[in-house]
């Protein structure tokens, strides 16, 4: 089957995607876009770059773990989604910047400044990919259950050192 690139999230340009999207043009590959459509994106887009539109929150996960590749195309944010691809357990690819912050080059995400070169790369070195998905398997992500759990905690602690009355108290 052909190598498989998986995008998740908002279609806005200042997310890097048309550039994303271009770096498809000509490799054989298939690019899975998944979120709301930018429909000025799917008319420019290649044949071989699919959106999906939103999927159900219950599906993402399942879907990106069919995934040869994840990527984020932006330097701006992406926490929950980097936060789903930790989770999915499959190579990374970003852009060099802010994710460098929380991800090592070459250890469980591959950051290159054109996403053209950092595909072809992982396209063709079967090794790396499987390195960069043991070191982000190694990484842990809490559920949303420990999350509100320790928002909660943390909360209740600035109340108390503040003497804010708890409701319902």
């Amino acid at each position: 089957s052909r190598f498989k690139v998986v995008y998740l999230g908002d279609q806005s340009l200042y997310k890097g995607v048309l550039r994303l999207v271009k770096a498809m043009e000509g490799l054989d590959a298939d690019l899975f876009m998944i979120g709301p459509i930018n429909p000025p994106l799917q008319r420019v887009a290649p044949a071989n770059v699919h959106f999906t539109g939103p999927v159900k929150p219950m599906e993402v996960t399942a879907m990106l773990r069919q995934a040869d590749v994840l990527v984020n195309s932006s330097d701006q944010d992406s926490n929950f989604k980097l936060q789903e691809y930790i989770r999915a357990g499959r190579p990374i690819l970003g852009v060099e910047g802010r994710m460098a912050w929380a991800f090592e080059h070459g250890q469980d995400a591959w950051l290159v400044a054109d996403l053209r070169e950092g595909l072809v790369r992982l396209m063709e070195d079967p090794a790396l990919r499987e390195r960069l998905t043991e070191g982000v398997r190694r990484r842990r992500v809490p559920t949303w259950e420990e999350t509100v759990r320790d928002l909660e905690a943390v909360l209740l602690r600035v109340a108390e050192e503040h003497n804010v009355p708890r409701v319902g108290a």
